[in-house]
């Protein structure tokens, strides 16, 4: 293994995990959110690039460092042509990473190293004061009215407990009891007898209508029709008549002479 593959690993990781950002607009816009932890440069990078990535560092109150490795070596271990410049934006990756620079050369990154020690130690007392700070959610009273007592037994029945269940066997079907009157299906509400037959009627039926005083006029269906007279029998409404038969013979057509 190469020295600098002990820290262009990290670097590759950071990247699939969703905590390094490379290219000026990605880094730029990481900085502006407040995100960025360390800035890590190329060692050829250019004078405009690293004089853009001082800045950033003093917006974002960041480190920032140049690698040992220069664009293709840093772009080749994040998947990419060359790259410049790259930030890390997690403090636990970050102090791995100059951990790592010192252990390649210590009288160049032994200072970063333990600034960035220091930054994870601010943030771990950060991150206790906060979770001590937060309030803790009351725990819900149990109920204090006064229970009623159980039918079965007499006794006051706690707030928490649950009523016992009837035992039912396993072919009979569990009935349900209710302390509310059921009211009676209306199918069985009794009614009133018929006026014609004295019968009662079933709630379905629609009632006999009654015969208006002025309407004297039967029905066409029920009019007594005229027996035919060729069968005597009655015929009815509908049916058409038959037609008469004919008295006198229907004259002939000439014939044409000329056929």
């Amino acid at each position: 293994m190469e020295p600098h593959e002990s820290y262009t690993r990290l670097l590759g990781l950071a990247l699939r995990g969703g905590n390094l950002v490379s290219g000026s607009d990605a880094v730029q816009g990481a900085v502006y959110a407040g995100r960025v932890r360390l800035l890590l440069l190329s060692a050829d990078a250019s004078p405009r690039v690293c004089r853009d990535a001082e800045q950033w560092a003093e917006r974002g109150h960041c480190l920032c460092v140049a690698l040992p490795c220069d664009k293709a070596e840093l772009g080749h271990a994040l998947g990419h042509g060359t790259v410049a410049v790259a930030a890390l934006t997690d403090t636990g990756l970050a102090n791995a990473v100059g951990e790592r620079l010192a252990a390649l050369d210590p009288e160049r990154y032994a200072h970063l190293s333990e600034r960035l020690q220091r930054k994870v130690v601010r943030a771990g007392e950060r991150r206790a004061a906060r979770a001590r700070a937060r309030p803790e959610k009351p725990k819900a009273r149990p109920a204090t009215g006064k229970a009623k007592p159980r039918p079965d037994t007499g006794k006051a029945r706690n707030a928490d407990s649950k009523k016992p269940e009837a035992k039912t066997s396993p072919d009979k079907p569990k009935e349900r009891t209710t302390n509310a009157t059921p009211k009676p299906h209306p199918g069985t509400v009794k009614v009133k007898a018929r006026p014609d037959t004295g019968k009662a009627r079933t709630n379905s039926a629609k009632p006999t209508p009654k015969a208006r005083p002025g309407n004297t006029k039967p029905h066409p269906a029920t009019v007594k029709a005229k027996p035919r007279p060729d069968t005597g029998k009655a015929r009815a409404n509908n049916a058409k008549s038959t037609p008469k038969a004919r008295t006198t013979p229907r004259p002939r057509r000439p014939k044409n002479p000329d056929t």
